[in-house]
């Protein structure tokens, strides 16, 4: 489908942006849109959005990711990027969503009312090839390649671990339906281990064969592909996941082992294993007890990057989350709080005897929703600060988290 903005459309491609419906397809997210700027009949400038539903906690909320940013280089430095995003940013502020994320260059988003989200956040397991490395598996436990049978395990794995109570924290992963694109990909990249083009998964068991974790190595998404050529002295995975401490204890063994196996293939053996995910949970607790590292990469401006579309949207759907956070904390709720902010206004309603009003730059709202920063130092860094009561208030809404968006999600 054919959408107007900024230049009419008709069979052929006029002057001015255009957006598109994409078709839904295997493998890609449904709901995408493709924005192209056309200058003399010829596209020089485009973008896409492809729709998420994330978690935050209790709740979820709908984000709209910008990917696949790009301008012709005959064509650059000419303020098109700049026009296809403004008109993007405002298609998207009446679409539904609560924000918008991406993948950010430094220096670049921020004049576009995109600021970090958080820190990217990677587990380390060290010392490959040291004496004391293990080289078995715990008693009890053996690992396999993925077999198509295991899909609702490897399912069940992912709702566990991105969803309360078992991860309690979560912020930023992606709700996966059953028929995901995702999980999609996870079918394809078994059969091409099969024939040899990927390494595929591998599942770990328990004595009564039942599967308990899972590490899948795809490099075929751009954030692990990525990672695999800026760091190639390591095995790098794409995402693992485990439902106990003796799981996630078997399923780090498992992937150094895997790791030393490739290394045959490699030329210079891998020195380490690198998994992007974020740092609690099973894995990431089992990561402090081996030769390992957790590390937090920070950004000024760049890499994950959110920006506030529709706040009346964002408290709706963040209030079962932000209720219950204030009810386990010792701070008295307000009867309501107001938010305004420079994209518009938005109330969430609470018990109490007071009524609070706070004003706050939208991208500095973004950054609270997702947890992006320690609350009180994000605040105290306002050019007005809001008062006592309303600091106190956001602080026990908003705590930091961790946000995180597995790689085979990203877009």
């Amino acid at each position: 489908m054919l959408t107007e903005e900024a230049a009419s459309v008709g069979a052929r491609a006029h002057d001015g942006i255009r957006f598109t419906e994409l078709l839904d397809e295997p493998g890609e997210v449904p709901g995408r849109t493709k924005a192209e700027l056309f200058v003399d009949g010829t596209c020089v400038s485009w973008l896409t959005v492809v729709p998420f539903t994330i978690r935050v906690g209790r709740a979820t909320l709908r984000m709209d990711g910008v990917g696949g940013v790009g301008t012709d280089c005959a064509h650059r430095n000419k303020g098109y990027s700049r026009r296809v995003i403004d008109a993007t940013i405002g298609r998207m502020s009446r679409g539904g969503a609560a924000v918008s994320m991406l993948y950010g260059i430094p220096d670049f988003y921020p004049k576009f009312g995109y600021a970090t989200a958080g820190a990217e956040h990677t587990l380390y397991l060290r010392s490959l090839w040291s004496k004391r490395a293990p080289t078995l598996l715990p008693a009890g436990w053996s690992v396999r390649p993925f077999a198509r049978d295991d899909l609702p395990a490897i399912q069940r794995l992912y709702e566990l671990n991105t969803t309360p109570p078992f991860a309690p924290h979560t912020v930023g992963a992606a709700v996966r339906p059953l028929d995901s694109p995702t999980w999609h990909g996870l079918l394809t990249s078994i059969d091409e281990a099969a024939a040899g083009r990927q390494d595929g998964c591998r599942v770990a068991l328990d004595a009564n064969g039942q599967v308990h974790a899972y590490a899948w190595r795809d490099l075929r998404f751009w954030f692990s592909h990525m990672l695999s050529e800026d760091f190639t002295d390591a095995f790098v995975l794409a995402e693992a996941m485990a439902d106990s401490s003796a799981a996630a204890d078997a399923i780090l063994i498992a992937c150094r082992i895997w790791a030393r196996e490739r290394s045959e293939g490699h030329g210079d053996a891998f020195c380490h294993v690198l998994i992007p995910h974020p740092p609690e949970g099973p894995l990431a607790a089992a990561v402090a007890y081996t030769d390992g590292r957790i590390e937090a990469q920070t950004a000024q401006s760049g890499q994950s990057m959110v920006r506030l579309l529709d706040p009346d949207q964002l408290i709706t759907d963040l209030a079962p989350e932000l209720r219950a956070r204030l009810a386990e904390s010792r701070t008295l709720p307000p009867a309501s709080l107001h938010f305004i902010t420079e994209v518009g206004e938005s109330t969430l309603h609470l018990e109490g005897q007071d009524a609070l009003t706070v004003r706050l730059p939208h991208q500095t709202l973004a950054q609270l929703a997702l947890g992006a920063h320690e609350p009180a130092d994000l605040l105290d860094r306002l050019p007005t600060p809001p008062d006592a009561r309303a600091r106190d208030v956001l602080i026990a809404l908003f705590p930091q988290r961790h946000q995180y968006m597995y790689a085979p999600d990203r877009y």
